[in-house]
């Protein structure tokens, strides 16, 4: 079995793609997104309906910009733990010097 950095670097870890909340109203409130999304459609013309596209396409990479640097900072900080927990430091509150 290869390790995770193994994997990460041949690029079969793909975590922004596998990434799935687990709120129960996840799905449905998508299910409700694409719901309305398709009533403006049919209300729109066909310019709007590119326009409206557009801002789709726009909102997804704005999300998706900020769910990787979400996963980064995570990232970031899960080592900075686990590299205090490593050392062996004592300090648990912000005050404890």
């Amino acid at each position: 079995m290869k390790s995770i950095l193994e994997e990460l670097h041949n690029g079969a870890v793909y975590p922004a793609e596998l990434i799935c909340p687990s709120d129960p109203e996840y799905r449905p409130v998508n299910k409700e997104i694409a719901e309305e999304i398709d009533y403006f459609m049919e209300k729109m013309s066909e310019e709007d309906g590119k326009r409206f596209d557009k801002l789709d396409e726009l909102f997804n990479r704005s999300s998706y910009m900020h769910a990787t640097a979400s996963f980064v900072y995570g990232f970031r900080l899960a080592t900075l733990m686990m590299i205090e927990v490593y050392n062996g430091k004592s300090q648990i509150t912000r005050n404890e010097e």
